[in-house]
């Protein structure tokens, strides 16, 4: 009875041109920064999204696959996600072993990688093929 409702409730939103609802399956997240990519998957550079000054920056919303519910395993978001997963870099945290958060990044990229991969519907789109070009190259620096 309850999802029926909700059910209807998100039909009624979608219907509504003013709600500014995403759509089934993706969901609206602030990114902070964008890699640019050329068709091959060349790194061509990063746009930095954020507007405001010092403390108060917001970065743009961006319409994005539904992100996974993070705990303490490996779970990465299809085609965004944390430098760690991305890029395989970890967070610097003086708090924990940088070793391990440097192993843990390695797990996390390649589970990104893994990622795309596993949704062999978009591998074939152009622009993803780049993304996954890029990422399985690994030259960051």
């Amino acid at each position: 009875m309850i999802l029926q409702a909700l059910s209807a409730y998100y039909r009624r939103l979608k219907a509504d041109e003013n709600s500014n609802i995403a759509p089934r399956g993706f969901e609206k997240k602030r990114i902070p920064f964008i890699i640019v990519l050329d068709n091959k998957g060349n790194f061509q550079g990063i746009v930095d999204t954020r507007t405001g000054e010092g403390k108060k920056t917001i970065a743009r919303e961006y319409l994005v696959p539904h992100g996974v519910k993070k705990s303490v395993n490996i779970a990465a978001n299809l085609l965004w996600d944390n430098q760690a997963y991305v890029f395989g870099i970890p967070r610097p945290d003086p708090k924990k072993d940088a070793e391990r958060l440097k192993k843990r990044a390695v797990l996390q990229h390649q589970a990104f990688i893994e990622r795309i991969r596993q949704t062999p519907s978009i591998m074939e789109d152009e622009a993803v093929s780049s993304v996954f070009n890029f990422l399985s190259e690994g030259n960051f620096e």
